[in-house]
């Protein structure tokens, strides 16, 4: 079986920005900011050969494990900070018991275990230990009606923690 050829070439004139351009343009890389190849390379690696190389992922922060705050409000409330990942990682971590880059399989299994906190900072100088900088549902009736259902689907996926209360517990931020 064979695809047809595409019928036009609606993409043919446009061209992504390197990253040079765009860092220029103000905009930066969000996550993997120093996993990032070389934008200057005609090397193009796909995910998995970039995997062969990476670094390892950023773990829990000790700062915030070691914060007593911070502990007791986990201590206290565990079912408010489950894990939740579709991936069965004992299996995954068989999967992947003889890839060339163990240091970068075994923070990726930690984090699946643990939770992952990429680059958190849970204890900035001047920071309050609680901060609330949620926002009133936008007033379009429609957007509202999304990010209502995208709650509940969320909620029902474990993915967010349950309601419990309007006030933030110790060491908690909201920020959307």
């Amino acid at each position: 079986m064979s695809v047809r050829p595409a019928e036009t070439k609606a993409m043919e004139s446009q061209n992504v920005l390197p990253i040079t351009s765009l860092l220029l343009c103000g905009k930066q890389l969000r996550y993997l900011c120093y996993n990032v190849w070389d934008p200057e390379s005609d090397l193009l690696l796909t995910t998995a050969e970039w995997t062969e190389s990476a670094i390892s992922l950023p773990q829990s922060p000790a700062s915030a494990l070691n914060d007593l705050i911070v502990a007791k409000t986990i201590h206290d409330n565990p079912h408010l900070f489950k894990i939740v990942s579709p991936i069965n990682v004992n299996v995954f971590e068989s999967y992947l018991s003889d890839y060339p880059n163990q240091p970068f399989v075994q923070s990726v299994i930690t984090d699946l275990w643990e939770g992952f906190w990429p680059w958190a900072d849970t204890c900035k100088t001047g920071y309050p230990t609680t901060n609330n900088c949620s926002k009133a549902l936008p007033k379009d009736d429609g957007k509202a009606a999304f990010l209502r259902n995208q709650l509940k689907m969320e909620l029902k996926k474990e993915r967010f923690s349950p309601l419990f209360g309007k006030d933030l517990l110790p060491a908690m931020a909201h920020t959307l």
